[in-house]
């Protein structure tokens, strides 16, 4: 009888291991639904086929014919990626294509397959090739044919510096990528896979490589097994939000593939929607942002005009984890803006002429200031430096947060 109720025990839990979803997407929207249903199979180790058609936003970027990476549409004329797919072919543009259309690589007789020349391609500027922060790019080619048996669609963007998502949620990666770190062949067959959302905090975000959990984050699962590999990278992680899929994050790297330990690193999309909006020609996908349209400000009797924008721009990409920083007091603050710096051992320093510090403990409520107010004079001048680090982790993070803010601080010196 023990022996009897132990086989059944054993086959249960065997059972609820693997476990099928069905999405159902609401075709009316514009974005975000390529099939009425969609099926992902929750599996211990690796990933499944999936559908025909069931994503018609993946393309694969293609060189000489061949695929190095995923990507997705966002028009008929665009796609994003991750920028480390582009950073050896630059010049190489005349040989890269888009093939949409099929979850195949090696059948072009498919009579939904597109193939299309690029015409031109976009990294970020400030894509940093050692720690992959700003790890996306915009591919534009010549225009798709959309029609309903074209069988394409188009991913939703998320709201811009949309909240992360919980630690947990589901999320569904796609690609053409290496089954396995130990087999390295491409898929034919295009795979999906369920992750799970890490939290940024967690050890084993840091371990991967992530450096800025504002421009990134991290999804796998804790058992290892479930995860982007080589030749998926810059294909999406979407999110089924309000029954659409949402690009949530680009492949962009990871150690291994599917290592315990080890979930993937995303480059987060919801902290870079301006610099897709600035580089795409919509109509697109909504919701692109709900951010006001920017308006300008005089500052300085005409000498420097900045849009109001650039608050809200420069905190969310330069400073995830401000709360990490503090002054030589140890008083907690919020760094919103600064006229100029310059770093030595990672302090910050004043140059020979006094800078113009911006400095609040509650930055949200500076932002409705700077919205609601013509000209902002704050004559306060505070030298403070770095004493705590914990996700900035090195002196060249802190480069990249000085060039991210010199771009948009104000350039008016003190009298």
């Amino acid at each position: 009888m023990n022996r009897m109720l132990l086989t059944i025990y054993v086959g249960l839990c065997c059972i609820n291991l693997i476990y099928t979803t069905t999405y159902t997407c609401d075709p009316s929207i514009s974005c975000g639904c390529s099939s009425l249903f969609t099926t992902v199979t929750s599996r211990i180790v690796g990933g499944e086929a999936a559908a025909d058609y069931a994503w018609g936003w993946m393309v694969s970027l293609q060189q000489s014919d061949k695929h190095i990476c995923g990507a997705s549409l966002l028009t008929s004329e665009y796609a994003v990626t991750a920028a480390h797919c582009l950073e050896d072919i630059m010049d190489s543009l005349s040989e890269l294509s888009i093939l949409a259309g099929t979850n195949y690589l090696d059948n072009e007789a498919i009579p939904t397959i597109q193939r299309r020349p690029l015409i031109s391609a976009i990294m970020h500027p400030k894509y940093d090739k050692s720690s992959t922060l700003n790890d996306i790019a915009i591919l534009k080619f010549s225009p798709l044919t959309i029609s309903s048996d074209s069988k394409l669609a188009f991913i939703c963007l998320p709201k811009q510096y949309e909240e992360p998502f919980q630690t947990n949620t589901d999320l569904i990666a796609i690609g053409w990528g290496f089954k396995s770190q130990y087999i390295r062949v491409l898929s034919n067959t295009l795979q999906q896979v369920t992750v799970q959302a890490f939290s940024s905090a967690s050890a084993a975000c840091q371990q991967s490589g992530m450096v800025n959990s504002f421009v990134q984050f991290c999804a796998g699962t804790i058992a290892g097994g479930k995860d982007g590999c080589l030749g998926d990278s810059g294909g999406p992680l979407m999110a089924f939000v309000n029954r659409r899929w949402v690009l949530a994050g680009i492949a962009s790297n990871g150690k291994g593939c599917g290592q315990v330990g080890y979930p993937g690193v995303y480059t987060r999309v919801s902290a870079f929607i301006p610099f897709i909006n600035s580089n795409v020609d919509f109509p697109v996908t909504e919701p692109i942002t709900d951010s006001s349209p920017p308006s300008t400000t005089e500052y300085n009797n005409n000498q420097s005009i900045q849009k109001k924008s650039w608050f809200n721009d420069v905190y969310h990409e330069a400073f995830p984890t401000i709360n990490e920083l503090r002054m030589k007091s140890g008083t907690l603050i919020n760094i919103v803006a600064y006229a100029g710096y310059i770093i030595d051992d990672m302090e910050m320093e004043l140059e020979e002429m006094l800078k113009k510090l911006i400095i609040a403990e509650n930055p949200v409520q500076l932002l409705q200031q700077l919205i609601d107010d013509q000209t902002i004079e704050v004559n306060k001048v505070i030298s403070f430096v770095f004493d705590h680090m914990s996700q900035i982790q090195n002196e060249a993070m802190i480069q990249y947060l000085a060039s991210v803010i010199a771009d948009a601080c104000l350039k008016k010196k003190l009298d």
